[in-house]
């Protein structure tokens, strides 16, 4: 791979940067950001190395299968443009056997299950004996091919029987600067991935191989903070996630192996080494997740993504204010409606929202059914109020 200048990412805030670079005052002050202790000298190769010769065709689909823990027999379920599923087959040659799966109409509907409305897919369609060559065909055609890389009796998420793989993309910048987001995180962690596929596009994909398996819960919990080094597709986050299948063309390129070891690393291990970057300091719960999730969808800076997840629950969290309760005793007058509103319906209707301005429609919906709903309780009270709710809205 030809040496690449180095300069600052557009990804998580992590910045890379040849041993040339040594001395150098953003160098010291990646080091204060990444936790690591040194880049490696000239003479030291770095952990993660892209292929001088790429495998593909045949033998790449095998590596990936093989690099996926899928053993001959395993079933392995592929999706044609991410809505047509084939239910296959490891085979002893390190390739697969393709069922194409079908959805049953029933009274002109499609079959779903009823307790989460997914469609019902039937090991029924057309066999293929040499799957790989199938898809390979339809690829050809502009089809889109991706596996399943959890182990899976199904589509659906509850379908997922093993999770011992922790696996991501970085396709925000160029492909020589993934490389080296990949090189970096290995000299910083110690994480090496077991296999990096380049997807035919503009990524790179890659997987981390743990010895056991782990729990949907601490799978996504992982993923995700993966997901917010990389700053890639925060998406990848479900179990039953579909990738590239490698092997297989795409729009005229070979997905293919670029990369491939035999590292595993024990679930607890593969979290410590990246909280060990400092980047987590209060963990990532869901609700932190989401914050975040919503800075990477707005392009937010590195540096503002990184300030979020710094932030103490305490005050990303705080505790919603328990306001005294108001003594109310009524006489039988009629009382303004106005008053028996929240405090924030109050202040709109005070202030008001100017025409044209963005929100402007929802609040007007969110604070015409409070009044209606306030005005329906006081009557169920039988308490008189002035039943102005229209003249409300329009001041």
């Amino acid at each position: 791979m030809r040496a690449i200048s180095p300069s600052r990412t557009k990804g998580f805030g992590i910045q890379v940067y040849s041993p040339t670079r040594k001395h150098s005052r953003c160098y010291q002050r990646f080091l204060k950001e990444a936790g690591e202790p040194h880049l490696p000298a000239k003479s030291e190769k770095p952990l993660v190395t892209p292929l001088a010769h790429p495998v593909i065709g045949k033998e790449a689909a095998t590596t990936q299968l093989q690099k996926l823990g899928y053993l001959p027999g395993d079933e392995v379920w592929v999706k044609v443009d991410n809505n047509q599923p084939y239910l296959c087959k490891a085979t002893s040659d390190g390739g697969l056997e393709a069922t194409q799966c079908i959805n049953p109409i029933v009274d002109d509907e499609p079959l779903r299950y009823p307790e989460d409305g997914n469609k019902v897919w039937e090991a029924t369609g057309r066999y293929y004996p040499d799957g790989v060559a199938h898809f390979q065909e339809l690829a050809k055609k502009g089809k889109q091919i991706y596996i399943i890389p959890n182990h899976t009796s199904g589509t659906r998420t509850k379908d997922v029987k093993h999770i011992n793989r922790i696996f991501g993309e970085s396709d925000g910048q160029s492909i020589p600067h993934q490389w080296r987001k990949l090189q970096w995180l290995a000299k910083a962690t110690g994480l090496v991935p077991n296999l990096v596929i380049y997807s035919g596009g503009k990524s790179l994909h890659f997987y981390y191989e743990l010895t056991e398996d782990i729990e949907p819960s601490d799978w996504q919990r992982i993923q995700r903070k993966l997901i917010l080094l990389f700053r890639s597709d925060p998406a990848i986050c479900n179990t039953n996630r579909e990738m590239r299948f490698s092997g297989i063309s795409r729009g005229g390129k070979e997905v293919s192996v670029e990369f491939a070891s035999n590292r595993t690393y024990s679930p607890a291990k593969f979290e410590q080494r990246l909280d060990a970057l400092g980047y987590f300091p209060h963990g990532l719960s869901y609700e932190r997740w989401l914050k975040t999730r919503r800075l990477l969808r707005e392009g937010a800076s590195g540096k503002k993504i990184r300030k979020l997840l710094a932030t103490p629950d305490e005050i990303l969290f705080p505790k919603p204010q328990v306001r005294e309760p108001i003594e109310f005793k009524y006489s039988g007058d009629t009382i303004p409606l106005e008053i028996c509103l929240s405090r924030d319906d109050q202040e709109l209707i005070a202030q008001g929202v100017i025409k044209g301005t963005a929100g402007r429609d929802p609040m007007g919906f969110k604070l015409a059914v409070n009044i209606v709903a306030t005005s329906q309780r006081l009557d169920e009270l039988g308490i008189r109020h002035t039943n102005n709710g229209y003249q409300l809205l329009e001041e």
